[in-house]
C-alpha cells in the first residue's frame, strides 16, 4: 500500500521495544503488541523513540526491531524509525539501515551529549537528508538530548522538501501553537510527543499525536482522534482528562517511562517487563499503584459497556 507521508495524520504510536532476559528482541511479544495496537486502527507505528529504548540498544537489536515490524506490519500502514545518534555519520548509517529495510521515513533528534549550535544542528540534518531517499522528520526532545531546535531553525529546515514534519515532545506548548500557526497552510506535518498536552496541540493545528501509553490503551487515543474530528469537544475533552489520569504509570517521579509501561503491558500479558540496562526499574510501591491505576480504569470501562 502506498502512502501520502506529507498528508499523514492522527494516532502515531511510539512502540516500545520488547526485550527478553538478554536484552535481545522477543520477536513474539512485538508481534503481539503490534496486533494489539493496529486492531484499534491507529494510523502509524513509531520505531526506537524514547520510549522504545533506542539510546540504550545495540545496533543488532535496532536493525532487528526495524525488520520485523516492518514484516509484522506488511504494508499495512507508515513506519517511521528513529535514527538519531551522537554523531552525523552514525545518523547517516542508521537512516540508510532504515531504507535497506523499506521503512517510510525517518525521525532525527539533534546529537545528544554536545552543546550545539543551531548552525551545527542545520548542517546535521541538510547531511542526513542528501544521504538518503526518504523523508525525514525532526524530532525535538530537549529535557533528554541537551540542544533544543528553535523555532527558526525548523522553519529554515522545512524550506528542504525532503524534511516533511517535526515531532514535539518537549512539552512547551506555546512550541507547538507558534509552529502549528507557522505552517498552518504548509505540508509540514506537526505531532505533539506530550500525551498530556494533545488536546490542546488539535486545537492550536497539530496534525497527530504520539503518545507512549498508546501501546497500552490504543483505543482511548484513537477515540480521542475521533472525537476532535467529530467536533465533539466535550468528548475530547474527557477523554484527555482520563490520558492524564494515568501520569503514576511511569513512575512516581516520572522518570521510569519504560519500566512503568513495559510494567503495564506485562500486566497485560503482552511483553515482559524488562528494560534495558542501566535504565531504572520499579520498586513495589510503584508497581502497586500501577496496578491500581489500571483496575480502575478497567472498571470504568466496564461500567460503560453495562
Amino acid at each position: 500500500m502506498a502512502f501520502d507521508i506529507r498528508r499523514l495524520e492522527g494516532v502515531m504510536v511510539p512502540l516500545v521495544t520488547p526485550l527478553n532476559e538478554k536484552e535481545e528482541l522477543d520477536e513474539k511479544a512485538l508481534e503481539t503488541l503490534i496486533e494489539h495496537v493496529m486492531e484499534a486502527k491507529v494510523h502509524s507505528l513509531f520505531v526506537l523513540g524514547n520510549t522504545g529504548e533506542f539510546a540504550s540498544l545495540t545496533g543488532d537489536v535496532k536493525e532487528a526491531m526495524m525488520r520485523k515490524v516492518k514484516e509484522i506490519v506488511d504494508g499495512k500502514m507508515p513506519v517511521f524509525v528513529n535514527v538519531s545518534d551522537v554523531s552525523t555519520k552514525r545518523a547517516i548509517k542508521g537512516a540508510k539501515i532504515a531504507e535497506s529495510v523499506g521503512c517510510n521515513a525517518i525521525v532525527v533528534c539533534p546529537p545528544y551529549f554536545y552543546h550545539l549550535t543551531q548552525d551545527s544542528l542545520i548542517e546535521h540534518y541538510e547531511r542526513i537528508a542528501q544521504a538518503v531517499s526518504l523523508p525525514v522528520v525532526l524530532y525535538n526532545i530537549p529535557q533528554y538530548i541537551i540542544s533544543e531546535l528553535n523555532i527558526e531553525t525548523v522553519k529554515k529546515l522545512a524550506k528542504d522538501k525532503r524534511v516533511i514534519g517535526i515531532k514535539d515532545a518537549s512539552g512547551n506548548t506555546s512550541y507547538i501553537e507558534n509552529l502549528a500557526i507557522y505552517f498552518k497552510n504548509a505540508p509540514f506535518r506537526i505531532y505533539q510527543g506530550d500525551e498530556r498536552n494533545i488536546e490542546a496541540a488539535l486545537m492550536t493545528g497539530a496534525n497527530g499525536f504520539s503518545a507512549s501509553l498508546s501501546n497500552l490503551y490504543p483505543q482511548l487515543f484513537v477515540d480521542l482522534w475521533n472525537a476532535f474530528g467529530e467536533d465533539d469537544g466535550l468528548k475530547a475533552h474527557d477523554l484527555q482528562e482520563t490520558i492524564r489520569s494515568f501520569g503514576n504509570i511511569y513512575g512516581l517521579t516520572r522518570n521510569k517511562i519504560q519500566a512503568g509501561l513495559k510494567y503495564a503491558l506485562s500486566l497485560k500479558g503482552i511483553c515482559k517487563p524488562i528494560v534495558s540496562e542501566p535504565l531504572p526499574e520499579l520498586d513495589k510501591f510503584e508497581k502497586f499503584e500501577i496496578e491500581r491505576i489500571l483496575q480502575q480504569y478497567d472498571v470504568k470501562c466496564a461500567h460503560k459497556r453495562e
